[in-house]
């Protein structure tokens, strides 16, 4: 057992803070739902309880917890956990005296009095004046202020561990294990540490001194088990925070897919199953507000009824009061066109808009209007945007309170020489207003869209092109080396290895630039590699399928312009290095990109693929 070098008199004996270690297993594992009420402070060596042992919290309103939105790695927020003035000694016993109604005799949690000690201060908590007689709601609101954990935490606890709160049958034994603190599921709980007041202050002073600790740290991807059972198997939980962090090493199970079916959410899933984290989360929503108010990041999903419509909504997130320098439209049914578009609309502050090939959508074409941009880019071909949709966008020039002077189409006769006629037009702009500008170039291979579209956002944001090439060739073609001699560009970095790339064109562009290679295992690696290469300076982190383009397209865009990061998604999890880099940014919110049929909730709970 790991210990740490904090020893603190209590009650005439040496508490020692020991370190993250599966001691704190406490009734709640693979049990009856909520938690076995035993006596003999026992768990492994019960038999499961039967169904109409099952503790079902009793929270007032069950109707607002669901399981669909028990995250694992995001149990409960550092905001709510670690409040300790989050209730006061009289609103602890008005909830105490709510809660236990039904409950009679000086064993309830509401009448309960002992005696308590002094504590002296130390690395985790402040210190403790002990009472001669004191209530529990007293101990309650002041361990929670000395350690600073909310007492909602605390109350939540003594529920999910013996039901102490709601139950009407208390007994002295199951007050003395209160909080499961030093109980073992394979031994009783140590006599050292029995008592009610022992019980609070020891997971009070634990859950502070785990932050300290290595196990299930904030921001890393840890195997859970489902249960002490090895043979029951485990899952990847990348932790949000040193709350869920705490939990986890008092608690060091997570709840299977049985435990998380919706029927069985307040009751029994199978044999493998262990309740203790989904309970505390149950009972403290059930209880409370959300456990994820005060998450860091927030999630906010931006979407439309289709990918036409989530488009303009990105537009309208990223520039609320419109008068726009440039907006860039492109087809929403390819991607060739679109994806040297959107780093070009990045650097010259405009937003990517999609629509229809043979015509302007209206809401599109109200988001233009919205926008009042000086100059329309129209990227593509005839094919790509038709004629009468080009002239929807030149009609605009010229109308009453209308900044619009120049609609231009941007096409060449394949997709290579329309990304570098989009190159061209834009940086030798950004070059006319700053010649430093655009000293490095993203090569990519035009044939799919992955690297290219990882590349755009990081393009963007330093202002740098996106240049589509044949990958396959052998050597550069004299058309891209002649834009990267006319752009004076310094260094490549070309995305994507073989087969994308081949190591011969890699080698021809290295005789021109010197080259920074970025590839990955798959396509979401490489956009991982991308984004740690270039770490972005903005406040916000976009998800977006790696599996489609559309939403992506005009997030590269947005991302790009507001110096933020783009990851790469599947569409029911997020490849579990890729939410460690988010975290790791510590950026305030994320924004999934598209509807639930693109990225499920799953994703906008940041969990991590298995």
């Amino acid at each position: 057992m790991v210990t740490i070098s904090v020893e603190i008199p209590f009650g005439g004996m040496r508490f020692m803070s020991q370190g993250p270690v599966p001691r704190e297993l406490f009734r709640c594992l693979a049990v009856a739902a909520a938690c076995l009420v035993v006596a003999t402070g026992l768990v492994a060596a019960q038999p499961a309880a039967p169904a109409s042992a099952i503790v079902r919290m009793e929270p007032p309103d069950t109707n607002n917890v669901y399981a669909k939105d028990f995250n694992p790695g995001n149990i409960i927020s550092d905001a709510n956990f670690y409040n300790g003035s989050a209730m006061t000694a009289p609103t602890v016993q008005t909830f105490l005296d709510a809660q236990g109604v039904d409950c009679t005799g000086t064993l309830c949690l509401k009448s309960y009095r002992q005696a308590t000690v002094d504590i002296p201060s130390d690395t985790w908590c402040s210190a403790y004046t002990g009472v001669a007689s004191e209530f529990a709601s007293g101990m309650i609101a002041k361990v929670g202020a000395a350690c600073g954990i909310s007492q909602r935490v605390l109350l939540t606890l003594l529920q999910k561990e013996q039901r102490l709160v709601t139950r009407t049958d208390p007994t002295q034994s199951l007050l003395d294990t209160a909080t499961g603190f030093s109980c073992s599921d394979t031994s009783d709980c140590e006599v050292e540490f029995a008592g009610f007041f022992k019980q609070l202050y020891g997971a009070a002073h634990r859950f502070r001194s785990y932050e300290s600790g290595t196990a299930y740290r904030q921001g890393t991807t840890v195997a859970i088990r489902y249960n002490p059972d090895v043979a029951c198997g485990s899952a990847k939980v990348t932790i949000w925070n040193k709350a869920t962090s705490a939990l986890y090493n008092y608690t060091p199970y997570q709840p299977n897919a049985e435990a998380l079916l919706p029927a069985n959410f307040f009751g029994d899933g199978d044999s493998c199953s262990a309740y203790g984290n989904r309970n505390f989360w149950s009972v403290y929503n059930g209880w409370f507000d959300s456990s994820s108010i005060g998450s860091v990041p927030t999630v906010t999903r931006i979407s439309g009824q289709d990918r036409y419509d989530t488009a303009v909504a990105i537009s309208l997130k990223t520039y609320p009061d419109g008068n726009v320098p440039v907006v860039y439209v492109a087809a929403g049914t390819n991607f060739p066109d679109a994806l040297s578009a959107a780093p070009a609309a990045a650097a010259l502050g405009g937003p990517l808009l999609l629509t229809l090939p043979d015509r302007l959508l209206d809401p599109v074409l109200a988001e233009v209007k919205r926008l009042n941009p000086v100059r329309i880019v129209v990227a593509g071909g005839f094919g790509s945007i038709s004629e009468s949709a080009f002239a929807q966008l030149s009609a605009l020039i010229g109308q009453p309170n209308v900044r619009l002077n120049d609609v231009t189409r941007l096409n060449g006769i394949d997709r290579f020489e329309t990304s570098r006629l989009i190159a061209q037009d834009a940086y030798t702009q950004l070059k006319a207003l700053d010649p430093s500008k655009v000293e490095v170039a993203f090569v990519a291979s035009g044939a799919n869209f992955p690297d290219a579209l990882s590349a755009g956002a990081v393009a963007g944001a330093i202002g740098a092109p996106v240049i589509l090439v044949n990958g396959s060739a052998d050597t550069v073609d004299a058309p891209t080396a002649a834009l990267l001699h006319d752009l004076d560009v310094t260094k490549a970095t070309v995305v994507g290895g073989p087969p994308s790339i081949s190591a011969s064109f890699s080698q021809s562009l290295a005789k021109l630039v010197p080259i920074v290679p970025i590839s990955g295992s798959d396509r979401f690696d490489t956009n991982l590699k991308l984004n740690d290469s270039a770490p972005s300076t903005g406040d916000t982190v976009y998800l977006t399928t790696g599996f489609s383009f559309p939403d992506a397209l005009a997030g590269a865009a947005a991302a790009g312009h507001g110096h933020d990061a783009l990851y790469l998604a599947q569409t029911t999890c997020v490849p579990a290095h890729a939410v460690e880099s988010i975290l790791t940014r510590h950026v305030p919110v994320v924004y999934p990109l598209g509807g639930p049929t693109t990225l499920t909730n799953t994703v906008s709970q940041l969990i991590s693929c298995q």
